[in-house]
C-alpha cells in the first residue's frame, strides 16, 4: 500500500534532461527505495552510457544509488536479494529508530563482499562520496553547545561554532570502508543511533559526521561538467519532499516499483542526457 502522498493524481513535471558526463544522486531519505527503482532503470536502458560518464556523486542516502550506478552492480537484484530482508530484519527487530547504522552496514558490506568484492576497486577515483563533516573542537556533542552558538551575533559565527565542514570522498581501501563513507554520508540523528553520540557517526577514520545533505544537498562531483542530477521529484511534483524511512516491506517495495515505471515513462526524455557518451 502506497502512502497518501504516492497515491495522488499522477503530476508529472515533463523533466527535460541535456547532455551529461556525470550524475549526481541527491538525498532522498525513505524516498530511498523509489531511486533504487529509477536506478534500475536507468542501468536497464543506459548501462553502457552511464559506465562512460566520467563521475558519479552522491550525498545521503543518494550514494547507495549512486555506487550501484558507479560500479554496475545490480539495482534490482540487490533490491530482491539483500534489500528487502534488509528491511523485515529491522521491522523484527523493532523498527528503524536508532536501528539502521549497524544493520545497514553490516548488510551492504555483506553483499559487497559475496557480490562485488572489488566493489571498492571499482568505485575508487570514480564514485565521489559527499560528506558534512564536523570538527571535534566544535563540541557538537555537549549540551549547551546549540545555547552558546544562538549566542553569536551573525549566522557566520554561528556556522563556525558548529564547524561543520563540506568534504568528500572518492578513494577506498576495502568494501567495508566504503560503506562507512556511505554511512557518514547518510547518518541521520536518533535514525541511525540513539545513543552517544547521538548526533553523529565516527567513521572508521576517527572523524565524525552528520547527514551530508547539510553541506551538499546536490552534489556535482566535477566542477564545470554536465550534471544529470537524479532526485526523488524529478518526475513527480506529489511526492513528499522528506519521507521517513519505512520497515514495511510492501510499502519499500510499491516505491521501488513505482521509481522504475516513473522512469520507464520518462526514458525518451531521459535518453537526452546520455546523448555525448
Amino acid at each position: 500500500m502506497l502512502a497518501p502522498a504516492m497515491v495522488r493524481r499522477f503530476s508529472s513535471r515533463r523533466p527535460v534532461f541535456a547532455p551529461a558526463q556525470q550524475i549526481g544522486c541527491a538525498g532522498c531519505a525513505g524516498m530511498f527505495p523509489y531511486m533504487l527503482g529509477v536506478t534500475a532503470s536507468l542501468q536497464q536502458r543506459f548501462g553502457p552510457a552511464i559506465a562512460a560518464m566520467r563521475a558519479v556523486g552522491g550525498a545521503s542516502a543518494g550514494c547507495f544509488g549512486g555506487l550501484l550506478l558507479a560500479t554496475g552492480i545490480d539495482a534490482r537484484r540487490l533490491h530482491e536479494d539483500a534489500h528487502l530482508d534488509l528491511v523485515r530484519s529491522v521491522a523484527r527487530r523493532g523498527g528503524p529508530v536508532g536501528r539502521w547504522n549497524g544493520a545497514v552496514s553490516d548488510a551492504f558490506t555483506d553483499y559487497l563482499d559475496a557480490e562485488a568484492p572489488d566493489a571498492h576497486a571499482r568505485a575508487t577515483g570514480r564514485f565521489h562520496v559527499s560528506l558534512s563533516r564536523v570538527s571535534r573542537r566544535a563540541g557538537v556533542r555537549t549540551p549547551g553547545v546549540a545555547a552558546r552558538a544562538a549566542e553569536q551575533s551573525s549566522s557566520s559565527a554561528r556556522r563556525s561554532a558548529r564547524g561543520v565542514h563540506r568534504a568528500s570522498r572518492a578513494h577506498f581501501a576495502s568494501n567495508a570502508d566504503l560503506v562507512d563513507a556511505m554511512i557518514a554520508s547518510a547518518f541521520v540523528p536518533l535514525v541511525y543511533a540513539t545513543a552517544p553520540p547521538w548526533l553523529l557517526h565516527r567513521g572508521r577514520d576517527g572523524r565524525y559526521y552528520v547527514d551530508a545533505s547539510l553541506q551538499d544537498p546536490r552534489p556535482t562531483p566535477l566542477a564545470g561538467v554536465p550534471r544529470l542530477l537524479l532526485h526523488h521529484r524529478m518526475f513527480r511534483r506529489d511526492l513528499p519532499a522528506v519521507a521517513p524511512i519505512s520497515c514495511d516491506a510492501d510499502l519499500v517495495d510499491a516505491r521501488f516499483r513505482l521509481g522504475y515505471d516513473d522512469a520507464e515513462a520518462h526514458a525518451a526524455a531521459l535518453a537526452a542526457a546520455f546523448a555525448d557518451t
